[in-house]
C-alpha cells in the first residue's frame, strides 16, 4: 500500500493535509515533516487545522513555512453567465428568503430564454486529499461536511492506525507504531521522500513528545529510528525543546487545578476532577495525568469535563491494574498502559465507577493444555527444505533423548605406576594419602593409651630400583644367588586395584620381589656376636 499512495502523491500537483483536529503534537509533526517534503518535490501545498488547535504555541513549533491554510468556512464563488444575450443586462438584484436566494437578472430586451443561462462553480478541486491519523473523511465533521466535493474517493489518501474505513478505491496506508512520527518517518524511508535536516528535528520531536523521552509507548526500532533521525541531521537539543516546552499560562493553571483537587481513592489510586472552566478540549498538553508522577500511586485519572460528556484520561504504573475493564465498559480507547474514554455520567459518579472497574481483578489468560501446548506438525515445504531444517527428525531426537537416562560421571583416568610411585615416595609416614580413592581406604593408626608408652613399629626392609625399574629388596649373600643371577626372571607385575571397577587408579603397590626366599624375615643377630666385649688379650 505504500507504493499505491506514493503513485497518488507523485500525481497530484496541489495537495491538501489534514491532520486529526486535536492537541497531539505526534501526528502535527509528521504532518509538518510531510508537507515539507513534498514541498520540497515542488507540491503546491495547503493545510487545514483547526484554529483551536493551531495556537500561537504551536505556530512557534511548527512556523507555517510555504504553506497556506484553508479555512474551514473557506468562501466559494459561484458563476452564473448569461450565454448570446441580445438586449443588455440593465439591474441584477438578489434576496433571500427563507434559507433561497433568488438572483434577479434585467435586460432591456425582455426575458433572457433559459436555455441561454449557464451556472459555474469556480471552487478550485485539490487534486489529493492527504488524512492524517483518521479512518475516514467522516472522521472530520463540519470540514468534510462543508467541503464534500473535494473528498472524492479516488483523490483521498489516509494515514491511519486503525485501517480505512472508506470505499475500496479510497487509499490507504496503516501505521503500526506507536508514534505517528515513527512510522511517518518509516514510510517516508521506504519510499526514498526527502529528508532533511529540519524534516529529521520535526519528526524527533514527534517521537520525544509521543514517548515521553522514550519512557512509554517503545517498540524494538524506536531506538534505532531516532539513531537514523540524528544521523539525518536532527538537532536533537532542538527536538527535545520543541516537545517538552508546551506550558503555557492556560496549561501552569491546569496542572495546579489538578493538583489541588486530588483524590485518593483505594489502593492507591488518585484522581481529579478538573472544572470546565479551567480546561479545552483541544488543547495541548503534554500529559494529562501528572498525578500518576506521585509516591505509591499505582494508577492515576483525570476527569475533564467537555461540553456535552466527560472525558477521562486513564494512566496505570501497576501490571496489576485492570484498565481492559473500564476501557471495555465505556467503549474507550487503549494504548498500553494508557486509557481514554468518555461518558455522560456525572463526574463523581464515573470517578467512582472507575476506580471500582480499576481494582477489579484482570481476566486471567486460558492456560494451554498439552496438547495445545505441542508444536505444530511441520509443513511439507519445512520437510523438503534439507537436514538443517528436518523439524521431524529434530522431534525424535529429542523424543528419544528424554526417555534415557543420564550417564554416569566419567572417573578420572588412572594415574601410572610411576606417578604413584613418587606420590607414595613424597608422602610422609603416617599423614593419609592424596588420592580420593585412597582416602577411603586408609585407615588411621588408634591413639596409644593414656597408660601406655607408644612403640614404633619397625621400619619395612631398605628396597631399591631393580633393572626393571621396580623396587626390589637386598637379599643376603649366598653362594647361591650370586652364582646364579641371571636364571632369575622376574613376573610381570600387576597392580592391586581397588575394588572391581577396572578403570579404578590403582590403590597399593605390590609387595618387592622375593629373590632368596626369605622375605619380611628380619635379620637375627648372631648370639654369638658382642659388639661391646673386649678383644682378649694378644699372645707374645
Amino acid at each position: 500500500m505504500s507504493a499505491a499512495i506514493k503513485q497518488r502523491i507523485d500525481d497530484a500537483r496541489s495537495i491538501l493535509i489534514v491532520p486529526k483536529q486535536e492537541g497531539d503534537l505526534d501526528v502535527l509533526a509528521a504532518s509538518f515533516a510531510l508537507a515539507r517534503s513534498m514541498h520540497v518535490s515542488g507540491k503546491k501545498l495547503s493545510m487545514y487545522i483547526d484554529p483551536d488547535v493551531y495556537t500561537e504555541v504551536l505556530k512557534a513549533k511548527f512556523p507555517p513555512q510555504n504553506i497556506s491554510f484553508m479555512k474551514k468556512n473557506e468562501p466559494g464563488n459561484i458563476v452564473i453567465s448569461l450565454d448570446n444575450v441580445d438586449a443588455p443586462v440593465k439591474e441584477v438584484k438578489w434576496k433571500e428568503e427563507k434559507g433561497t436566494v433568488n438572483i434577479y437578472v434585467t435586460t432591456e430586451g425582455g426575458d433572457v430564454p433559459g436555455d441561454k443561462i449557464r451556472i459555474n462553480q469556480s471552487t478550485h478541486l485539490i487534486d489529493l486529499v492527504v488524512m492524517v491519523d483518521a479512518s475516514s473523511p467522516e472522521d472530520l465533521g463540519d470540514f468534510y461536511r462543508m467541503h464534500r466535493q473535494q473528498f472524492a474517493p479516488e483523490r483521498v489518501a489516509i494515514f491511519t492506525p486503525t485501517g480505512v474505513k472508506s470505499p475500496d478505491n479510497v487509499t490507504g496506508y496503516e501505521i503500526r507504531t506507536a508514534s505517528f512520527s515513527q512510522g511517518m518517518f518509516e514510510f517516508m524511508q521506504r519510499e526514498s521522500m526527502h529528508v532533511d535536516e529540519d524534516i529529521a528535528t520535526t519528526l524527533l520531536a514527534g517521537l520525544y513528545w509521543k514517548t515521553e523521552n522514550f519512557s512509554y509507548d517503545l517498540n524494538d526500532d524506536s531506538f534505532g529510528r531516532a539513531a537514523e533521525l540524528t544521523q539525518a541531521g536532527a538537532d536533537q537539543e532542538l527536538a527535545r525543546n520543541i516537545a517538552n516546552r508546551t506550558l503555557s499560562l492556560h496549561d501552569t493553571r491546569y496542572f495546579a487545578d489538578i493538583y489541588s483537587h486530588v483524590v485518593a481513592g483505594d489502593n492507591g489510586i488518585f484522581y481529579t476532577i478538573v472544572p470546565e472552566r479551567q480546561t479545552r478540549e483541544k488543547e495541548l498538553f503534554t500529559d494529562h495525568v501528572p498525578v500518576a508522577g506521585l509516591i505509591g500511586c499505582r494508577a492515576a485519572f483525570t476527569v475533564v469535563h467537555g461540553s456535552s460528556a466527560n472525558t477521562v484520561y486513564i494512566k496505570a504504573n501497576s501490571g496489576e491494574i485492570n484498565l481492559e475493564a473500564v476501557v471495555d465498559k465505556y467503549k474507550g480507547s487503549l494504548s498500553r498502559n494508557r486509557a481514554v474514554i468518555t461518558s455522560q455520567t456525572a463526574a463523581e459518579a464515573l470517578a467512582q465507577d472507575i476506580v471500582s472497574l480499576l481494582n477489579s481483578e484482570r481476566k486471567e489468560q486460558p492456560v494451554l493444555t498439552p496438547e495445545e501446548a505441542k508444536l505444530p506438525a511441520p509443513t511439507e515445504e519445512e520437510k523438503r527444505s534439507g537436514p538443517d531444517h528436518d523439524f521431524e527428525k529434530t522431534r525424535k531426537w529429542l523424543d528419544e533423548m528424554s526417555k534415557q537416562k543420564p550417564r554416569a560421571k566419567r572417573p578420572s583416568p588412572r594415574p601410572s605406576v610411576t606417578e604413584q610411585r613418587s606420590r607414595r615416595a613424597e608422602t610422609p609416614a603416617g599423614s593419609a594419602p592424596e588420592s580420593p580413592r585412597e582416602v577411603q581406604e586408609y585407615k588411621a593408626e588408634p591413639p596409644a593409651k593414656k597408660d601406655e608408652k607408644y612403640v614404633p613399629e619397625r621400619a619395612a626392609p631398605e628396597t631399591h630400583a631393580g633393572l626393571s625399574g621396580q623396587p626390589v629388596t637386598p637379599a643376603a649373600s649366598t653362594p647361591a644367588a650370586e652364582a646364579a643371577p641371571d636364571e632369575f626372571s622376574p613376573s610381570p607385575i600387576t597392580p592391586t586395584i581397588s575394588g572391581d571397577d577396572p578403570l579404578a587408579p590403582a590403590v597399593s603397590m605390590p609387595e618387592p620381589l622375593d629373590l632368596d626366599g626369605k622375605r619380611n624375615q628380619q635379620q637375627q643377630p648372631d648370639p654369638s656376636f658382642a659388639p661391646n666385649t673386649p678383644l682378649p688379650p694378644a699372645s707374645i
